[in-house]
């Protein structure tokens, strides 16, 4: 009798550590950049536990998409292609696509940390030069934190300034001014969300800028920038700059440490990285909407970005 006991205990103990190495050998395959609808009707399942469909959620293979609203969708990065999981398609199983480096996956928990705070409820952007609407409270005082809360660099040499606001009430009507020239440089009005897109005629060349901000009321805000030249700008440690140019999700990363850096003073040219993929890659809009009320993410430790 014992001796059948044990032979049941070992196969039991067995089959548990068959289990086990399987899950713990299960490898890294795609990264979560979208979810779109309800957050309620969206799940990633991971075994039996249940996980938040955050931005930059790296899937492992086996991990399960459920989504369970006719409009909603879960869009994953695997390889060099998205996945997009819809209803039609709830209930999809990750699979293995090729390893991702471990300091990409902590870069990616670091960045998913912080875009954890801005929800897609914030942030509303379309294909017009509004990428952000407005929070229309009489309690919230107009202002720019991007230009108010901290100096202000911007690399020169683009003719485009992106920036943004919060407070107020809409339309808006947005200056930009050369302090050294005392020159209006760009202007826009009748602006309907808390972000806009200015164009000079010239790029913008080293030295100091003043953007001003009115809304319907004629309250206004005020803030400063400082334009310099690129050699002016901190260079991302090389686990950051090896990452692919093109992909949005490096080019993200890259925006979100260019942020972080030098206390948070390039935090607007860091908005002008994140803008250029707003409109298309979800974590950066989040990112975009993060930084446009005052949020600026802290640097990755350094045991984070070493292999």
């Amino acid at each position: 009798m014992r001796s059948g006991c044990a032979i049941v205990l070992v196969c039991v103990l067995t089959l548990i550590a068959m289990r086990t190495t399987a899950a713990d050998e299960r490898r890294p395959a795609c990264i979560l950049i979208g979810a779109y609808g309800d957050r309620r009707a969206l799940a990633v399942e991971r075994g039996k536990e249940p996980l938040e469909p955050l931005a930059y959620l790296v899937l492992f293979e086996g991990d399960r998409l459920r989504v369970e609203e006719p409009g909603g969708k879960l869009v994953a990065r695997c390889g060099d292609r998205d996945m997009v999981v819809t209803r039609d398609r709830s209930g999809w199983v990750v699979e293995w696509s090729g390893a991702a480096p471990r300091v990409r996956d902590n870069l990616l928990a670091w960045a998913r940390e912080f875009l954890a705070g801005s929800s897609e409820e914030e942030s509303e952007v379309t294909v017009t030069s509004v990428a952000v609407r407005s929070e229309e409270e009489e309690e919230w005082p107009l202002e720019i934190p991007l230009l108010t809360n901290r100096s202000a660099f911007l690399i020169g040499g683009r003719s485009e300034l992106s920036v943004g606001w919060r407070g107020g009430r809409r339309p808006y009507a947005v200056r930009l001014y050369d302090a050294d020239r005392r020159v209006v440089v760009s202007h826009a009005a009748d602006i309907l969300g808390a972000h806009v897109r200015l164009t000079a005629d010239r790029p913008l060349s080293p030295g100091t800028y003043d953007v001003e901000v009115v809304d319907a009321t004629g309250r206004y805000a005020r803030g400063g920038l400082d334009v310099v030249e690129p050699s002016k700008v901190p260079r991302p440690p090389q686990s950051f700059a090896s990452l692919e140019t093109e992909d949005p999700v490096a080019r993200t990363l890259r925006a979100a440490w260019m942020a972080s850096a030098a206390e948070g003073i390039f935090a607007l040219e860091a908005y002008q990285q994140a803008s250029e993929l707003a409109f298309t890659h979800q974590p950066a809009r989040q990112l975009v909407n993060a930084l446009r009320l005052g949020r600026v993410p802290t640097l990755p430790p350094a045991e984070m970005t070493q292999d």
